[in-house]
């Protein structure tokens, strides 16, 4: 999906992707779902409500034949359906119009320190610094390698203990969602690539994963959620964790398919050797 929206120029883009909810589907997403940043604008006046009306998403360039884009097509059309909306297959049948564009940035890296304390072990007491007299210690003991740390001047009174620092770094990439929406009577036969849109909502979060496919039903989902909010209005929407996918369709083992059907039962559906109630071999 990534390269299929590099690929756009920047005014198609704009105009491109349609529009499926986005929900977080950035891995697990735990029990308090993702924060995510929205801000709305109004082309003028009060945006077309999409409660009740004709929507059809709108593809363009080379979405009209990407299989990848036609399941961001299926999962828009859950979630516009979701907001009320009547969606239909052809724009020309439709009063809203939606379009939608997505990008990634590039990774940003993020240095963290943690500053904690300890309590100094008994060797450390016996062998404290190669330094003594300063507060700062490095050093080897017989016991073992000691690591770099900051200790206060009475680190050796009664409760010694020891500061030490922990420094790692996090790679992160804002994905950002672009959902559009023009009212088809004003647009007539125009392609909204080169004409203003009604309403634009503005959806983005940061992740340690540069994904588009699990980022976009998050995104989707808050953009939808706000619409059609106010003009210029930026606000923090929380998307809750979405249903897992549903996989009862899905194919079973095939050690399961093709196994052996259980002796003395013919033309009985075949059951694994492995399953329940199955005779354990003799030795």
């Amino acid at each position: 999906m990534t390269r299929l929206l590099a690929r756009l120029p920047a005014a198609a883009l704009g105009a491109a992707l349609m529009m499926a909810g986005c929900s977080t589907a950035l891995g697990p997403q735990g029990p308090w779902g993702v924060s995510v940043d929205v801000a709305t604008y109004h082309r003028s006046g009060t945006p077309p409500a999409l409660a009740g009306q004709k929507t059809a998403v709108i593809a363009q360039g080379e979405q009209a034949a990407s299989l990848e884009f036609n399941r961001v097509r299926e999962r828009l059309d859950e979630e516009l359906t979701r907001a009320g909306a009547v969606v239909v297959g052809k724009p020309a049948a439709a009063a809203i119009g939606v379009t939608l564009s997505a990008s990634v940035s590039a990774p940003m890296v993020h240095v963290h320190t943690d500053e904690y304390r300890r309590t100094v072990l008994y060797n450390e007491m016996l062998y404290p610094t190669l330094w003594p007299g300063t507060n700062y210690s490095f050093g080897f003991s017989p016991l073992g390698y000691r690591h770099q740390g900051w200790r206060e001047p009475s680190a050796y009174g009664a409760y010694p203990y020891r500061y030490q620092r922990h420094t790692y770094t996090e790679t992160l990439h804002d994905i950002t969602v672009r959902l559009r929406v023009y009212d088809m009577k004003r647009l007539g036969r125009r392609s909204p690539a080169n004409e203003l849109p009604d309403a634009e909502v503005v959806a983005s979060l940061r992740s340690a994963s540069p994904s588009l496919e699990e980022a976009l039903p998050v995104l989707i989902r808050a953009a939808l959620s706000a619409y059609p909010g106010v003009d210029g209005q930026h606000r923090s929407i929380e998307v809750p964790p979405l249903p897992a996918p549903d996989r009862t369709l899905e194919p079973r083992p095939a050690s399961e398919q093709f196994a052996p059907p259980t002796q003395g039962q013919p033309g009985q559906p075949a059951r694994s050797a492995a399953g329940p109630g199955a005779p354990r071999p003799t030795r």
